[in-house]
């Protein structure tokens, strides 16, 4: 079992002998089907001073429940069931998994009087007197009617609330990520709540999902016509009348009440924010060591960035050669760059390495990274003189909440220099990468 809550239910007043518990129906204003993973146990107990007496339950995992229509979870040997003062019906709800939210969803107690202290209930008022009067007869009738069915019985209401404390400001158990070059998803972490503006929304045990063709969400809350364009940044929101996820160009937040937001008024209040994505030039969305491409705002994971020129895992020395004399994208700028999104809070850590088999004799040679850039370095190592040289490079920083690309970049000083782009195996299952950039980044 996982959380448990247990909630108040209608208590027996002092002096009140003749109450009973006539039924407890379940409402949901959606329909729940049975799941061994992901499921609600609604328990319904009389509780009197230490010790409670559990009469009913609702189990997901053996029992489904349709939309709109109520379901009764007392036991059917209860009904009817006589109450003493300072009773106090209870319910206990428990979770097994990340079910569906159960907002909206509420037990109705059927609640009635009748005759008597002890024994057997009887009715508040005989039906056995015959007058000989059929109009009295007929009166007297529906008079005990009304105070036996009518009168005698009333319902109270108990909202279900999930044994999850929301936060009213910033609830949010959800992972955005790549399911294919045309489908994202928001997919829970850590749980299934989501608060927006308030309310619990809960992510669907298979995610929610948005297509790149979809049409995106305009700066007010509304769906509009127009669907993502190719090379382009969006921001990714949850919310709507209908829980989802749509992509929006509006890629800077609102914050609003603490937590971003679309906006700050109307419809826009009902879509939280949940990251960013690019759109690449195919118009598809891309998650890998060389594209990082998908930003999450909440529930970051720290993922590996890679790419390595001219690499070729054929158990033999690989090169690449460089000539020259201004900075240049390493190996011609085939496999030299790498791409990702960053927040605008955490950096983003770089490092190039590369080694030399041969230069020109009193030649510099230079390697670097370049940052937005495939002219000029943010960082750079040298090396000098014809022996095999070995240059290191580091680079960290806070960017821009947007995509950012880094590139291998190098330059000589004169004559060809020949860099390793990979070795032979020594032992290994494939061959070591020599000269290569790498990276961390948090999305």
């Amino acid at each position: 079992m996982g959380a448990t809550i247990t909630l108040n239910g209608p208590v027996v007043r002092r002096g009140a002998h003749n109450v009973v518990l006539r039924d407890a129906l379940l409402h949901s204003p959606t329909g729940r089907a049975t799941s061994a993973t992901d499921s609600h146990l609604v328990e319904i107990g009389v509780r009197e001073g230490e010790y409670t007496t559990w009469i009913g339950a609702w189990d997901q995992e053996t029992r489904q429940i349709d939309g709109g229509t109520p379901a009764s979870i007392l036991d059917s040997v209860r009904l009817g069931m006589r109450l003493r003062e300072f009773q106090a019906i209870v319910i206990r709800v428990t979770t097994t998994g990340t079910p569906a939210s159960l907002k909206g969803s509420r037990i109705n107690f059927r609640l009635g009087r009748v005759g008597g202290r002890d024994g057997p209930a009887t009715a508040l008022v005989a039906t056995d007197i015959t007058p000989t009067d059929a109009n009295t007869r007929t009166a007297l009738a529906a008079v005990s009617r009304q105070i036996n069915q009518s009168l005698s019985e009333w319902e109270e209401s108990v909202q279900l609330i999930d044994p999850v404390e929301l936060a009213p400001t910033g609830t949010f158990q959800g992972r955005m990520q790549v399911d294919s070059t045309t489908v994202i998803s928001l997919q829970r972490y850590t749980g299934n709540w989501v608060e927006v503006d308030g309310a619990a929304l809960s992510i669907t045990s298979d995610g929610l999902s948005r297509d790149v063709a979809n049409a995106l969400l305009e700066s007010n809350g509304s769906v509009g016509s127009s669907a993502p364009s190719a090379d382009n940044l969006y921001a990714v929101y949850v919310g709507g009348d209908e829980t989802q996820i749509r992509l929006s160009g509006t890629t800077t937040p609102t914050l609003y009440l603490g937590t971003y937001y679309l906006g700050a008024t109307g419809g826009a209040v009902k879509w939280r924010f949940v990251g960013w994505v690019w759109v690449n030039s195919s118009t598809q969305f891309v998650d890998s060591e060389v594209s990082r491409l998908c930003c999450n705002y909440y529930n970051r994971v720290l993922k590996d960035l890679y790419r390595c020129p001219s690499y070729n895992d054929d158990d033999t020395n690989t090169t690449w050669t460089e000539g020259s004399n201004t900075w240049t994208q390493a190996n011609s700028g085939a496999d030299s760059q790498i791409e990702f999104l960053c927040n605008n809070e955490d950096a983003v850590v770089l490092h190039a390495q590369g080694s030399l088999e041969s230069n020109t004799a009193g030649a510099f040679t230079y390697l670097g990274i370049g940052v937005d850039s495939i002219t000029s370095v943010v960082r750079a190592g040298v090396h000098q003189g014809v022996d095999l040289g070995h240059i290191g490079i580091h680079y960290s920083d806070v960017l821009s909440a947007t995509r950012h690309y880094a590139d291998l970049m190098a330059v000589v000083s004169a004559g060809i220099s020949t860099f390793w782009a990979d070795d032979d195996r020594i032992g290994s299952d494939e061959d070591p990468p020599i000269t290569y950039i790498s990276g961390q980044v948090l999305v």
